[in-house]
């Protein structure tokens, strides 16, 4: 009686924890399913009394997979032998979401004898770059080295490079190793840039187009001029050749003069901060003529008058320009999420394994804010800064000023900075340290976008992963 939804969820979990699997068996599993994160807790810790009852189960019969991992929770909770000995059958089963949590319970108790399964879910079908990630943190704490979540980049070097390796798994160590690890050369990124799987393909030229050095351009460029391949291959290769826009201003300005929307955008923005002659700016005043949809990218370029943008302050005004929900386009978000000249965002946030680590990762940020959240979070970043991402400016005793985020003390202090990489200074070097009020992240991005950029990019930082 106490269970049923009239009365408030601290009733019901309390009726629960009273309950025992034998004689409530349907009601504790099917609160192993709730929406409610105390009715689950209330559920497992009741399971989890009756433990010999609860290893008998059959839990693979349950449909549904939160029930099969509210038991795993359960059965982990007990910490007897006869329950670790389902381990396996749980890394066996169907849902990822059970698969992941067996994992979890491996990491978590360091149960070194499961490492060779846990080593051939890489190969299994359909892995997911949050199972990979778990079994990467899995593997890392069985080794005793830190359980971060990517593997060491020689070990992400050898999937990548192994063709007998599934092509998702090839997929996901592309996107997780860093782009200027020095194995992964130009020469063996070349016939990944070149294969059947489009995805693969794609996984590559992204990798391709973070690298640092000269050597990516032309490869870059013989990608965007390519006719035949995708759109958004192309489109992505262009992202890439930003930097060296003004080196390839005939490619651009033939792609920015074509019949493809997403191409055109893509050679308009890599033009910023690029220095036009007169002939090829009369170029692109004559292309806003035929088409004034392309008239603020063509302004931007061309540093003329734009239209106004609200204040950073008046975050209902910027919800109005874009649109209170949908509309935008994620692929091209992404784009303006890794563009090294307009969104820049992947200079300091990290998405689905890509980005540098300064400020907190995005992969998740569509579970914790809405689209205003978002909104007001890019427009003042500064207005609510998290403890952890609270920069310092260090004088030191040579008359340097350092701004970072601290990480460790020893002899000396570690700190982040804006680039992405640590950096140490000696306790006897620091003159003075203060602690900062405004964020590393530079204030009212959006005011260098146009509306379209941002709901697009709005639109990738929403969807679900």
């Amino acid at each position: 009686t106490l269970l049923n939804e009239s009365y408030p969820p601290a009733v019901r979990a309390e009726a629960l924890h009273q309950m025992r699997l034998g004689e409530h068996r349907s009601a504790l599993l099917d609160h192993l399913a709730s929406d409610d994160p105390f009715l689950r807790s209330a559920a497992i810790e009741s399971l989890s009394r009756t433990p010999k009852k609860l290893v008998k189960l059959d839990w693979q019969s349950l449909d549904d997979p939160a029930k099969r991992v509210g038991v795993l929770l359960a059965l982990k909770r007990t910490n007897l032998p006869p329950a670790r000995q389902q381990i396996n059958a749980f890394l066996s089963d169907p849902a990822e979401p059970v698969r992941f949590m067996a994992v979890k319970w491996i990491a978590d108790e360091k149960l070194a004898e499961y490492k060779p399964e846990v080593e051939k879910l890489l190969d299994s079908e359909g892995l997911s770059l949050r199972l990979f990630r778990g079994i990467s943190a899995a593997l890392n704490r069985l080794a005793g080295r830190e359980p971060t979540t990517d593997l060491p980049p020689n070990r992400l070097y050898e999937i990548i490079t192994d063709e007998d390796a599934s092509l998702q798994l090839r997929r996901i160590a592309l996107q997780m190793i860093d782009p200027g690890y020095g194995m992964l050369t130009l020469k063996k990124l070349k016939p990944l840039l070149n294969h059947d799987n489009t995805e693969l393909r794609l996984a590559a030229l992204r990798t391709l187009q973070r690298r640092s050095g000269e050597g990516r351009f032309k490869p870059l460029a013989n990608i965007a001029a390519d006719a035949d391949r995708p759109t958004i291959e192309r489109a992505e290769a262009i992202v890439g050749l930003a930097p060296a826009a003004g080196d390839h201003v005939e490619l651009l300005m033939e792609l920015a003069h074509s019949d493809d929307a997403d191409l055109q955008a893509e050679a308009l923005r890599a033009f910023v901060g690029v220095d036009l002659n007169e002939k090829q700016q009369s170029a692109l005043k004559q292309l806003t003529a035929n088409q004034p949809k392309l008239s603020e990218l063509v302004a931007r370029v061309l540093g003329t008058e734009r239209e106004p943008k609200p204040a950073p302050t008046n975050v209902d005004a910027w919800l109005e320009l874009v649109g209170k929900e949908g509309a935008g386009d994620p692929a091209a978000g992404r784009r303006v999420f890794f563009h090294p000249k307009v969104g820049t965002c992947a200079s300091c946030h990290r998405i689905d394994g890509r980005g540098k680590r300064v400020g907190p990762s995005l992969t998740q940020i569509h579970r914790s804010a809405d689209r205003e959240r978002l909104l007001e979070s890019i427009l003042q970043p500064s207005r609510e800064l998290a403890p952890q991402y609270q920069p310092w400016q260090i004088e030191t005793t040579d008359g340097k000023t350092l701004v970072g985020l601290p990480l460790r003390k020893s002899s000396r202090e570690v700190y982040r900075g804006r680039d992405g990489k640590n950096f140490a200074v000696p306790l006897s070097k620091i003159e003075s340290k203060k602690e900062m009020s405004t964020s590393l992240m530079p204030p009212a991005l959006p005011l260098n976008m146009t509306a379209r950029e941002l709901r697009d990019l709005l639109a990738y930082l929403e969807q679900s992963r």
